[in-house]
């Protein structure tokens, strides 16, 4: 009830949003979370750690393609504040191909900021069938140095399975 008042009191503030999905994911309305995520999202939420709790929710959930959308937000936010902070110090660079996002987005889930986002992600996406992709994102969250001894297990049979499937050692 106090989220919803928040809401309507102000409407444009994506963390509100975000948590009301949260508490619509707890009660098992899907609907309502869908449609408070979006909105979420529309108003640029970037609360690295709300989107890591949302996408472990879907997760929780089954529900891969949200977790995916809400943990690559997540990792994105990282990556920007990174960028911003480099570019502040070495000026503007050049090009987004596909390789310096993939690469700003492996160096991000390897940042403390990320928490454990990247693990997420590389769950989500393994699920999807998408394992060079989740293979990447383990490999970087090996790296980041939230990672506990429940979470580097996690991540090297995850990895083992991967690399078999993909035929890589």
């Amino acid at each position: 009830e106090a989220l919803s008042e928040a809401c309507v009191l102000n409407n444009r503030a994506p963390r509100v949003w975000a948590h009301l999905c949260l508490l619509a994911l707890e009660l098992e309305r899907d609907g309502e979370a869908e449609q408070s995520l979006t909105q979420a999202l529309r108003l640029g939420l970037d609360d690295v750690a709300l989107l890591e709790r949302i996408g472990g929710a879907y997760i929780g959930k089954g529900d891969w393609q949200k977790a995916e959308r809400c943990l690559r937000r997540a990792l994105a936010s990282v990556a920007a504040a990174a960028t911003a902070e480099a570019g502040a110090e070495a000026g503007p660079t050049q090009g987004d191909d596909d390789k310096t996002a993939d690469a700003s987005v492996a160096a991000a889930a390897a940042s403390a900021e990320a928490g454990m986002a990247g693990r997420l992600l590389a769950d989500a996406l393994s699920e999807q069938g998408q394992s060079e992709e989740a293979i990447v994102l383990y490999e970087a969250a090996l790296k980041q140095p939230r990672a506990g001894e429940a979470d580097v297990r996690h991540i090297k049979q995850r990895l083992a399975s991967l690399y078999a499937a993909t035929g890589r050692h």
